[in-house]
């Protein structure tokens, strides 16, 4: 089921021209957050299977704060 969905996620991004996601969220602190990550970054199963860092990178290969500025 997963699989379908994400490639029904990945084909809508594709043949709709999406150039940027818009995500909104709550961070564990409860505060509101919003994000807009380009398409490119969307547009593997891994970034819906593993998720995207905020600085771009994958979750499992997320940088220090240090390194992300």
């Amino acid at each position: 089921m997963m699989d379908e969905q994400v490639k029904k996620a990945i084909e809508t991004l594709k043949t709709n021209n999406i150039r940027w996601v818009h995500s909104a969220f709550v961070d564990v602190e409860e505060y509101s957050k919003t994000w807009f990550c380009p398409q490119e970054n969307t547009s593997t199963a891994a970034a819906f299977t593993e998720g995207i860092g905020f600085d771009g990178s994958s979750v499992r290969g997320f940088k220090s704060i240090e390194e992300s500025t």
